[in-house]
């Protein structure tokens, strides 16, 4: 499970960032993200190693999977919308 993780947010989130497949790669980190303010969560320590960072980057995953990729995207581009 680790090196899943860990290829998912070294490569889905350089796809992210470059705007590559955004609407596969998004939901996937939303995803990740929920499980790590849950896997935090009930200990809720938001200044020690807490859930202050998951949250937002959760919501932002979730946006980009909404509205997708911008015009100045690799996928903006090349014409396509995953």
């Amino acid at each position: 499970m680790a090196v899943f993780v860990a290829m998912l947010e070294t490569f889905g989130g350089l796809a992210v960032a470059i705007g590559f497949a955004t609407r596969v790669f998004g939901p996937m980190l939303a995803i990740q993200m929920l499980t790590i303010c849950v896997a935090l969560g009930p200990t809720y320590p938001w200044i020690d190693r807490g859930i202050e960072y998951p949250i937002p980057l959760g919501c932002i995953a979730l946006l980009i999977t909404f509205y997708g990729s911008s015009p100045w995207s690799i996928d903006g581009l090349k014409g396509r919308e995953l």
